[in-house]
């Protein structure tokens, strides 16, 4: 299984480092863990959803147990896998025990606790109330669903019908998620868990990218109960944008409301001048539920808002610019007629 070799992709730096299968990422030690762990489950653990739950948990530890990581002088201690997004073999590899009961980052033991944390019904947020922001915790509803990994270019079946879709498609060229990925995927049954990756490609990458993005969420909003909310967050340069508007479209979709989240605020490996901080979160609907709207996005608003309380660089601008320009045509409001969801 774990002979599986790596897709290079545009990412050539894990051949450059020898690194040719998902087995030469780990250490023998890391492997007998793993292997181990995995087999255990298999062997002793009859309860599907508890045999599901230590899989993630194993999964999870893959992070801090593999060649991959290094060590974060500045918060003095291991930094997990793709802490920067991408295959960076360190000039130091830094290997920890996983089955150490206290001490140390991504132990087994961590791994479930934040499993069975993940399965509680409360939640702990931090709310703003006047102008003071207090921790507070909060009753979280849940409800029976399923999990059903698949092609999200090929039709989506929900029964009943969802009452919204919240998404993350990939950054058009950005961040490789699918070849990243693969390093989890390997210790899976089911490799082969999505067709293709919704990335640019060929003679015509905005278009291929937009193609692919607007089937992705058209299927997605089909499988919404009419009218539904389709909103995710995106962040890239111009040919991403253009991807964007072009996949809307395609999706019959339009953007009934749009502003900047912040997402990866300057720290660690993400700080920089040329770091984008904030990503934009995009809020749709189906077309015959909306009508045109008159003005178009204004980036100075929002560069007001975030000045006020947090320094904006000259990257987060333009990128807030570029998604104002390549949206706005795309801008609409809901109708009377649009039903609640």
């Amino acid at each position: 299984m774990l002979g599986l070799e790596i897709e290079v992709g545009h990412d050539r730096r894990p051949v450059s480092y020898g690194i040719k299968t998902i087995r030469d990422l780990h250490t023998d030690r890391q492997l007998a863990y793993l292997l181990e762990a995995m087999s255990w489950i298999k062997r002793e653990v009859h309860s599907p959803p508890l045999g599901r739950a230590l899989r993630l948990a194993v999964s999870t530890s893959i992070t801090s147990n593999n060649r991959l990581c290094g060590y974060a002088t500045d918060y003095g201690r291991l930094a997990p896998l793709f802490s920067v997004r991408a295959f960076a073999l360190p000039a130091l590899t830094v290997e920890l025990n996983p089955l150490h009961t206290s001490g140390g980052r991504g132990t087994l033991r961590a791994a479930l606790s934040r499993v069975a944390a993940s399965c509680s019904n409360e939640v702990r947020r931090n709310v703003l109330r006047g102008e003071t922001v207090t921790p507070e915790r909060m009753a979280l509803a849940r409800s029976a669903g399923t999990v059903a990994p698949g092609d999200s270019v090929k039709e989506i079946h929900s029964t009943p019908a969802a009452d919204l879709c919240l998404t993350d498609p990939p950054y058009f060229d950005f961040i490789p998620y699918d070849t990243l990925s693969q390093v989890f995927r390997a210790w899976l049954a089911g490799r082969d868990l999505a067709g293709e990756p919704v990335l640019p490609a060929g003679d015509d990458p905005v278009q291929h990218f937009a193609q692919l993005l607007g089937t992705a969420l058209a299927n997605a909003s089909k499988a919404c109960v009419p009218g539904a909310l389709v909103a995710f967050t995106f962040k890239g340069g111009e040919q991403g944008w253009s991807g964007v508007a072009g996949g809307l479209r395609l999706a019959g979709l339009r953007v009934t409301a749009l502003w900047p989240v912040l997402a990866d605020p300057g720290m660690g490996h993400h700080s920089g001048a040329g770091n984008c901080e904030f990503d934009m979160l995009v809020v749709c609907r189906p077309a015959p539920v909306c009508e045109p709207a008159p003005a178009h996005f204004d980036p100075s608003a929002w560069a007001r808002a975030v000045s006020n309380w947090r320094p904006l660089s000259e990257t987060d601008r333009r990128h807030m610019i570029l998604a104002a320009k390549s949206l706005s045509p795309l801008r609409a409001v809901m109708t009377s007629a649009t039903p609640s969801a």
